[in-house]
């Protein structure tokens, strides 16, 4: 953020170092590791981008060779696919 304020003449060169300096302070405040910061990041990100929620693009697996997500599993106690019948 720092840098695109910089590069947007938002805020000085010492501004910016400054602003990357104290975010710096703060997570070694607030977080006990590099696994501690990676994983409170990613769980952040991950909130934000679902509406502050697990939603389906968290909870279930992905296809690793295209990202899409798998069929909807029926919910529980529905009738499972089968082949049509006729009567």
């Amino acid at each position: 953020m720092a840098r695109w304020g910089l590069a947007a003449r938002l805020c000085s060169l010492q501004e910016a170092e400054a602003a990357v300096v104290r975010a710096g302070r703060l997570a070694h405040a607030h977080h006990r590791s590099w696994e501690d910061f990676s994983a409170a990041y990613l769980l952040g990100r991950c909130l934000h981008f679902d509406g502050e929620e697990f939603g389906p693009s968290r909870t279930r697996p992905r296809c690793a060779s295209t990202g899409s997500l798998p069929p909807t599993p029926p919910a529980p106690g529905a009738p499972s696919p089968g082949p049509e019948t006729t009567a």
